[in-house]
């Protein structure tokens, strides 16, 4: 997938959590199913499958999401089967979390200690 597609979704939704102060709440949740995803293979083999209808899919989805994330998190899983674009929720994601972090103004640094640190 073209890396721009990726950052647009990503934008796009940041900017809606940012207007409704839900940032940490949407990370949260594309973590989650991020996390699914990876863990379960059977899980994005569904997801993935071209037989299984768009319509099939949101169906499970909300079955399985629509009291355990936020509604913002929700509407774009729906997008994303609308526009085929389920196979690209892990850069998606990864998108989000950078923004988040660009945003809030969040550094990582390794630190290097002789000593244990505690």
């Amino acid at each position: 997938m073209d890396q721009k597609v990726a950052k647009r979704y990503a934008k796009a939704l940041y900017d809606v959590a940012a207007r409704n102060n839900v940032v940490n709440e949407v990370e949260s949740d594309l973590d989650s199913i991020n996390g699914i995803l990876k863990a379960d293979p059977k899980f994005a083999g569904f997801l993935l499958n071209p037989r299984i209808s768009r319509d099939e899919k949101v169906s499970i989805l909300e079955k399985l999401f629509s009291d355990r994330v936020t509604a913002l998190s929700m509407q774009l899983l729906r997008v994303l089967l609308k526009k085929r674009r389920e196979a690209e929720f892990g850069a998606i994601r990864d998108e989000f979390v950078s923004l988040r972090r660009q945003y809030g103004q969040v550094l990582f640094a390794t630190v290097t200690s002789a000593q244990e640190l505690p």
